[in-house]
Order: structure tokens, then sequence, then C-alpha cells
């Protein structure tokens, strides 16, 4: 398939995120649309809508610098792995160093 699967260790569950919410240190990005994401969000939630995901890298790499990961949150899930597997590759590239 195009879109593959994020392995099962990548993906967070619901009690992950309240855990990594509590304890500070994450990056939280909503790729859902800006109006899905003014509609309603979490309110540490950083707006990065998939399609403007790759022009953002910059933005995400300085907002990531210090941070202790990066989880990606949308409706369903979809585009979620869409931008994670997008980040991955952009990591890997050495997009977010220096």
């Amino acid at each position: 398939p195009d879109c593959p699967a994020l392995p099962a260790a990548m993906h967070a569950s619901v009690e992950d995120l309240a855990t990594a919410r509590a304890s500070g240190g994450y990056l939280l990005l909503d790729v859902r649309s800006k109006l899905q994401f003014d509609m309603c969000h979490l309110p540490d939630a950083v707006s990065v809508p998939l399609d403007k995901l790759s022009a953002s890298l910059g933005m995400i790499g300085e907002a990531a610098k210090g941070k202790k990961g990066v989880y990606v949150m949308c409706r369903r899930g979809v585009d979620s792995q869409t931008a994670a597997r997008k980040l991955l590759k952009h990591a890997r590239e050495g997009a977010f160093e220096g």
C-alpha cells in the first residue's frame, strides 16, 4: 500500500497521551484542518495542518528542541500516521539539525 501503517510501538493510546501531557516536556501536533482545530482542540496542542506540514518543518524543529518526544494527532488516525511518517523521514534526512 502507498500508506503503510506505523509500527505498533509508535502508536499511542489516550492513556499514553494523558500521561505524557501530565508529565510535560512533549510537543503535541494537531494535523487536522484549521477549521477543525478552531472548533475544538487540546489546550497545549500546536496546529500544523497536514497540507502545511512540509512548509512548517523549521517551526516544528524549533518547537521540538529540548522535548522528550512529539505526539501527532488528528481526527481518526490516518492523517497523524501520514504526518508521523513525513516527520520521521525528514528527521532521518537531517531536516531538524542545526
